[in-house]
């Protein structure tokens, strides 16, 4: 009976130590306290953020407001964060703790075989399907971009507005489309390849007889391109952006393809030798919490984790019909690149 006793209580030592280990930092998001005490004895975390800068300084006022920690953000796009860490390592400069951009050939490619990441998976990243997570640990998606047809609704009604992609061949549609250059657009370049993949080159050879205006910068710059009317269709138009600016009152309206909407997954990471680890760690757990995901949410951006609510005004990532270009489609990607430059320019 005493061995009894002393297994219970051991057993009611155990369950409280667990129960205390964890600090829930706002509903939807705990972390392990000691993990929590370290980050802020640093006090500070570095992260290169690829939300809009609202949407980026929004997220470090909050994880600031919860965890105490100071965050230094910076905005850049999957080029400048590339160039910039690039040139950083080549000093033996380690500023950043986290970065988070598109683009899965970098992350496979580059950041992996220079192991500039460390193995870090998060609780909430354990939540995730397996397309939105590299198996190995290295990095893995807190948000993500539906491209559909954007379309200007005073020029196409909806019952017109293309239903596929071989659609977009339409005659009827000749100088009325814009899209992205994939050499300027790494989110277009994923669906360059899938499309590629799909129906051939055949489909881009007869894409350029309809004589589409060729965009330079990314999918984000299409959406004024169609409120204005100078073209009525946007291939890979942002879906956030079209949603976000109808109810705002403009004439515009999202379409998403019957073959599959391509979905641009933004990664995140724990960057090696950062000067902030445990802060980058927790930052890491509330990037991929339940919590922060449904804030994005609200601005109708896709998340991958499924605890996450959406606005009841937008498709959540389940109803989806979803393409995706695995990161090690890379050597795939640069072809891609280069054949589109050749059928269209740039």
């Amino acid at each position: 009976m005493k061995m009894c006793g002393a297994v219970a209580a051991t057993l009611l030592w155990t369950g409280a130590a667990m129960a205390q280990a964890t600090v829930e930092l706002e509903p939807g998001f705990s972390v392990d306290k000691e993990l929590l005490a370290k980050a802020q004895k640093e006090g500070k975390v570095s992260y290169w953020c690829s939300l809009t800068e609202p949407e980026c300084a929004q997220a470090a006022k909050r994880f600031e407001e919860i965890s105490k920690i100071k965050v230094e953000f910076v905005r850049l796009s999957t080029g400048g964060i590339l160039t910039r860490i690039t040139k950083e390592r080549s000093a033996n400069i380690h500023s950043v703790d986290i970065i988070s951009h598109g683009d899965p050939p970098v992350w496979e490619t580059i950041y992996k075989p220079k192991k500039w990441l460390v193995q870090y998976v998060a609780e909430g990243v354990k939540k995730y399907s397996k397309e939105y997570k590299d198996a190995e640990g290295f990095y893995a998606a807190h948000w993500m971009i539906a491209n559909g047809f954007g379309y200007n609704t005073s020029q196409v009604s909806a019952a017109d507005v293309p239903k596929k992609y071989t659609d977009l061949l339409d005659p009827r549609w000749k100088g009325k489309i814009a899209m992205p250059h994939p050499k300027h657009s790494g989110g277009f370049n994923e669906a360059v390849t899938i499309l590629s993949k799909m129906f051939g080159w055949d489909f881009f050879q007869k894409l350029n007889a309809n004589q589409p205006l060729v965009t330079i910068g990314s999918q984000f710059n299409l959406k004024p391109i169609i409120v204005n009317g100078e073209r009525q269709i946007a291939l890979h138009g942002a879906d956030a952006l079209f949603i976000s600016e109808a109810k705002k009152g403009s004439p515009v309206g999202i379409i998403y393809p019957e073959e599959g909407t391509v979905i641009n997954q933004i990664f995140c990471g724990l960057v090696a030798d950062g000067p902030n680890p445990n802060a980058g760690k927790v930052l890491m757990e509330w990037l991929h919490s339940a919590s922060y995901q449904t804030t994005v949410a609200a601005s109708y951006w896709l998340v991958p984790h499924p605890d996450a609510t959406y606005p009841t005004d937008r498709v959540p990532l389940k109803d989806l019909k979803v393409l995706t270009l695995p990161g090690t489609e890379a050597q795939s990607a640069t072809e891609a690149r280069e054949k589109f430059s050749d059928i269209f320019g740039g």
